[in-house]
C-alpha cells in the first residue's frame, strides 16, 4: 500500500493546479470586463400583485437587467406599467399592443416588434404586453389604458394557444416577495379539476426561487444550488456553460439531465402542459374543455366592445411551422381551432 501516499500527493497537486488555473482564468476574464450572468429572470420588484393576478410595476426606474441564458438587456416601465417610454402630454398614441411575452419582447427594447412597428409605420404605439398574460388579463390591461387614452384608434392583441388555459386558471399567477408564482394548476386533465396552492405552499415556492432559481423543488437540490452560485459569481462559468452542456451531453447523454447537470429536473409529479392537449387532443372528448373554450371565447369578445378597432394576431405553434411535424394527424386539429378564433375576432 506504499503507492497510495505518492499517488495521493499527486492527486492533491493536480487538484490544486486545476483550482489555481480556474482562479487565474476567472481573474483574467474579470480584468477583461466580463461578468457573471446572474440568475435568469426579471429584476426584483419588476412585477406587482393585483386583483387580476399581477402586472408590471408602474414607473420601474432606473432600468435594471432582465437576464436570460442567451444574454441580458435593460428593462423598465412607464406610468402605465408598460415596457415602453413615457408618453408626453402632447402625444396622441394611435395604436395599442397588448398580449403576453410575444408582445412584451424577451429582447432589447429597440428590437421589440412593437418598437419596430412604430418606427416602420410612423405612428405612436403603446407597447403594453405582459409576459404570462391570458386573454382576460390582456383585456383588463387594454380597458384601463383606453380610459386614459380614449382616442386610440386600434388595439392589436397577440394571441397564443396557452391563453386559453391562462383564462381557465385565472388568475393563474400572482406576485409574492417580488417573485411571480403560480396560484394553481390543472391537477386532473380528465375532468379539468384545479388545484389551488395554499399560502404556505406559495411561500415555499418563493423560497425555492431564491435558493434554486426555480419555483419548484429540484430533484438534485445541491447540484442546483451550486449552479445558482456559479451563475451569480463566476464569469468563467457564464462563458463556458454552452460548451460545457454540449460536452456533458455528448459524454453522458440523457443521464446528464437526470443527474441535474443539464436542466433542472423536478421532484414534482410530471403533469400535462395544458396548452397543447387542451385543444389539440381533447376538445371533442372532454366536456370541461368545451366549457373552458366557451368562457374563453367570451373574454375574446370583450375586446370587440372597446371603443377602438380590434385586430388579433395568432402566433402559430412550431408544429404548424415545420412541415415534418404537421404530418401528424393530431396537430391538424389546431387548424380548426384557428378558424374558430378568426370567426370571433372580426372587428365591429
Amino acid at each position: 500500500m506504499s503507492w497510495i501516499k505518492p499517488w495521493g500527493k499527486r492527486l492533491v497537486l493536480v487538484f490544486l493546479g486545476c483550482l489555481l488555473g480556474l482562479l487565474l482564468a476567472e481573474s483574467l476574464l474579470r480584468l477583461a470586463g466580463k461578468k457573471p450572468q446572474g440568475v435568469s429572470g426579471y429584476p426584483r420588484w419588476y412585477h406587482v400583485a393585483t386583483p387580476y393576478g399581477y402586472d408590471i410595476t408602474p414607473n420601474f426606474w432606473p432600468p435594471e437587467k432582465h437576464r436570460m441564458v442567451e444574454g441580458e438587456y435593460p428593462v423598465w416601465s412607464n406610468s402605465l406599467g408598460c415596457f415602453d417610454r413615457e408618453i408626453s402630454d402632447d402625444e396622441r398614441p394611435y395604436l395599442l399592443l397588448v398580449g403576453d411575452s410575444f408582445t412584451w419582447g424577451y429582447t432589447p427594447f429597440e428590437d421589440k416588434w412593437g418598437t419596430v412597428l412604430e418606427e416602420t409605420i410612423g405612428l405612436k404605439t403603446l407597447k403594453c404586453g405582459v409576459s404570462g398574460y391570458g386573454t382576460r388579463q390582456a383585456f383588463i390591461k387594454a380597458e384601463r389604458i383606453l380610459k386614459k387614452f380614449p382616442f386610440l384608434k386600434l388595439t392589436i392583441y397577440t394571441y397564443y394557444l396557452n391563453d386559453l388555459d391562462d383564462d381557465y386558471l385565472f388568475p393563474h399567477y400572482t406576485v409574492m416577495g417580488s417573485y411571480i408564482v403560480n396560484f394553481n394548476i390543472i391537477s386532473d386533465f380528465r375532468d379539468g379539476k384545479i388545484r389551488n396552492f395554499s399560502p404556505i405552499e406559495l411561500r415555499e415556492r418563493v423560497k425555492n426561487k431564491i435558493r434554486y432559481g426555480v419555483i419548484f423543488t429540484p430533484a438534485h437540490p445541491h447540484i442546483q444550488r451550486l449552479k445558482v452560485w456559479l451563475d451569480r459569481h463566476s464569469a468563467l462559468y457564464t462563458i463556458s456553460r454552452p460548451a460545457l452542456k454540449k460536452l456533458l451531453y455528448s459524454i453522458l447523454g440523457s443521464l446528464a439531465e437526470k443527474l441535474g447537470l443539464i436542466g433542472v429536473p423536478s421532484k414534482e409529479v410530471k403533469r400535462f402542459n395544458p396548452s397543447y392537449p387542451l385543444l389539440i387532443f381533447g376538445y371533442e372528448h372532454f366536456p370541461w374543455i368545451k366549457k373552458a373554450f366557451q368562457n374563453h371565447s367570451e373574454n375574446i369578445k370583450l375586446f370587440l366592445k372597446l371603443n377602438t378597432n380590434f385586430i388579433t394576431t395568432i402566433i402559430p405553434l412550431r408544429e404548424q411551422v415545420y412541415p415534418e411535424i404537421l404530418q401528424c394527424e393530431q396537430y391538424k386539429t389546431f387548424t380548426v381551432f384557428s378558424r374558430r378564433m378568426a370567426s370571433l375576432c372580426h372587428t365591429k
